[in-house]
């Protein structure tokens, strides 16, 4: 090609004058000039266009590096979005068990109030039952005491016994004188012997009965005072059974009083803490739906970010390829400049 052009050249300079030659002289050394100039830009270009490049194989593989980080960070966002679901699950349910432990415990502290209520009513009842026996004791034992008193008169029995034997003692003598007089007066004091001896046996029978009599009077005056001293026992030991029944009864009646009253205060305390529990659940949802709601919306925002980053990666492959062109067409710059 080169000596293509030195012949035509030759031709032209052979019909031209030497103006013209030097004309075309000032003018080729001017485009020479140029050349050397655009020979330079072509270099700066070549030398600016690889270090472009250089660029844009590092942009490339910092968008493949943070492709490759945003789909690790997907997953990891997912996986901290499953955890999340999960964990709200778990607190849903935990809420439902904490909402049946306060309502359980509602109901077992109302039950506490009717076990209470029904220990007074016992208490009461029984106080007023044993009240009642002790009346009724008490009025057994006045009722005793006249019995006693009256038991008493049978000792007037034994006053009146004693008169009728000193009685029926001198009514025998008086008999035993009326038949020695009636002795001495013979045939005429015969009728006063037999009144006398009627009245002998009849004073001798009386003694007898009055004998018989005091032993009876002497066993009912024994079966009275056994008696007396049976109820006398009988009645304290009632006495006693009463007022420490009462007193065991009133005792556990307070107890069941004062335990129901506690485990009402532990059922209240237990009902504070599950509404306390409740409420920090509650928030804790809140806390978790917002912590969800941002999972949800990093991981939207990296997912537009890998769609970015493809659609730079696309762009730098295309830049890439558009600098490989451009090398391309500056190489052959360099190359035509250099036949010149």
């Amino acid at each position: 090609m080169k000596g293509i052009l030195n012949k035509i050249s030759k031709r032209i300079v052979s019909t031209m004058s030497e103006s013209d030659i030097e004309k075309i002289s000032d003018r080729d050394t001017s485009v020479l000039s140029l050349a050397g100039e655009v020979r330079k830009v072509s270099v700066n270009i070549t030398e600016n266009t690889s270090v472009v490049k250089n660029l844009i194989d590092e942009i490339e593989n910092s968008a493949n590096n943070n492709l490759s980080i945003s789909e690790k960070l997907t997953e990891e966002i997912s996986t901290i979005s499953t955890k999340a679901e999960e964990m709200n699950s778990s607190i849903k349910e935990i809420e439902k068990f904490t909402s049946f432990i306060a309502e359980k415990a509602l109901e077992t502290s109302l039950y506490t109030e009717v076990i209470s209520d029904k220990s007074k009513k016992i208490k009461d009842e029984a106080l007023k039952s044993i009240q009642n026996s002790k009346q009724v004791v008490e009025k057994v034992r006045l009722e005793l005491n006249e019995a006693i008193k009256d038991s008493k008169e049978v000792e007037k029995i034994y006053d009146f016994s004693s008169d009728i034997i000193r009685i029926t003692k001198q009514t025998n003598l008086l008999a035993l004188n009326a038949s020695i007089e009636a002795a001495r007066a013979g045939e005429a004091g015969k009728g006063f012997t037999v009144v006398a001896g009627e009245v002998r046996k009849l004073a001798e029978e009386s003694e007898k009965i009055v004998k018989n009599m005091n032993v009876i009077i002497n066993n009912v005056s024994s079966s009275v005072k056994r008696l007396n001293q049976c109820s006398y026992e009988a009645i304290n030991y009632l006495s006693g059974i009463i007022n420490d029944d009462c007193d065991k009864l009133v005792n556990v009646c307070n107890e069941y009083d004062n335990d129901a009253i506690n485990f009402k205060n532990i059922m209240n305390k237990v009902t504070n803490s599950t509404e306390e529990i409740s409420t920090s659940i509650e928030g804790l949802t809140e806390v978790i739906d917002g912590v969800s709601s941002t999972i949800n919306k990093s991981s939207n925002n990296v997912t537009e970010m890998s769609f970015d980053i493809l659609n730079t990666v696309d762009k730098v492959y295309k830049v890439k390829e558009r600098m490989d062109e451009d090398i391309e067409c500056v190489q052959k710059l360099h190359y035509l400049i250099k036949e010149f």
